[in-house]
């Protein structure tokens, strides 16, 4: 119940209170997968992205095989610049759901800038 409220609450970008709602569902059942899904998600929209990594970590301890969590979890990584990691996240996703295109695009952006990163440096290596 809690985590619908959640869910209800985060559709009308009234995401502190999707949270209070997501985190009521936690302290019920700590292995919710939908509460701690949702929470990581209201926690993304507010941009407090290291917040949302550890609900989304927990969420996939609890659902491994989560499409979603692994993807949502690879653009949190992303958000921060820890792009390693997030590339990391986006294969896992995609070894579940190779399909989906919305991940390739995605990762695609983080090797563009992995790939710029290593240019960057090899051109200031250059210069000195």
């Amino acid at each position: 119940m809690w985590h619908n409220r959640g869910a209800a609450f985060d559709k009308l970008s009234q995401h502190e209170a999707a949270i209070a709602s997501y985190e009521s569902a936690i302290t019920l059942n700590s292995e919710c997968y939908q509460a701690w899904f949702g929470k990581g998600e209201s926690l993304a929209k507010l941009q407090r992205h290291e917040e949302a990594i550890a609900a989304y970590e927990k969420a996939i301890a609890i659902k491994p095989d989560s499409y979603d969590a692994w993807h949502h979890l690879g653009t949190a990584l992303s958000g921060l610049k820890r792009y390693e990691e997030a590339m990391a996240a986006y294969d896992r996703a995609l070894a579940i759901k190779p399909e989906n295109a919305e991940a390739w695009r995605e990762r695609g952006a983080i090797v563009s800038e992995l790939k710029q990163d290593t240019e960057g440096k090899e051109s200031v290596e250059q210069e000195t």
